[in-house]
């Protein structure tokens, strides 16, 4: 008998399956490069949406009080008077809501002809970027000037 001189389909490699260090070290490296680039870049829509989120409530504010103005005859003077309230906010005092980002203050006064609280402003403070080391201050009044 001779022997088998075919070559072994059975033999094991010596490489097992799988990555190697380098290979996720390079895989690593990458999310971190990619990382780097798109998270400044993503803050700055947080940023945005959290300022807009202001402006809506800030109009909110000036729908709410056009309809008091309308059944009443004056402005409201504080949120409770008004009924208005903000998801996620906290009333500090009758006029002082607190939210996550923005701070909304509302006051009524009078207007040039006598007529008590014949004005409203609310105003809306807050630095929901800190990075440029500036108070954001939004204010919308009875005739719907918004001011940044």
């Amino acid at each position: 008998m001779q022997p088998d001189t075919r070559p072994c389909r059975h033999r094991k490699s010596r490489r097992s399956p799988g990555f190697t260090l380098i290979e996720l070290m390079v895989v690593i490296a990458t999310i971190g490069v990619l990382s780097s680039i798109a998270i400044p870049s993503l803050q700055k829509y947080v940023w945005r949406a959290e300022r807009n989120e202001a402006y809506l409530n800030l109009n909110g504010i000036y729908k709410a009080q056009l309809s008091y103005f309308t059944e009443s005859g004056t402005y409201a003077d504080d949120f409770i008077t008004l009924g208005f309230e903000i998801l996620g906010g906290r009333l500090t005092d009758p006029q002082t809501i607190q939210s996550k980002y923005y701070t909304y203050t509302i006051s009524a006064f009078a207007n040039t002809d006598g007529m008590a609280n014949g004005n409203f402003q609310a105003v809306a403070t807050g630095d929901p970027d800190p990075g440029d080391a500036m108070l954001d201050i939004l204010i919308i009044e009875n005739d719907i000037i918004i001011l940044d």
